[in-house]
């Protein structure tokens, strides 16, 4: 991407990333770190990171994802 540099190995992943940079004002930002996504998905994802929310356990080792 010309815009931020990040790489894709398939053309049609540059498409859809671009259209994140086109689309500002579908922008969810996080209310913890300021970090902005394209859809309300990714931003709920994101914000496992700082709750600590891990609710995938493993059933081999018991470590939690």
């Amino acid at each position: 991407c010309e815009r931020c540099g990040q790489s894709f190995s398939w053309r049609e992943s540059l498409e859809l990333h671009l259209r994140e940079h086109r689309a500002p004002e579908r922008a969810h930002p996080c209310p913890e770190c300021g970090r902005v996504f394209p859809h309300p998905r990714y931003l709920w994802l994101h914000r496992r990171k700082h709750s600590g929310q891990r609710p995938f356990p493993c059933a081999r080792c018991g470590r939690a994802f």
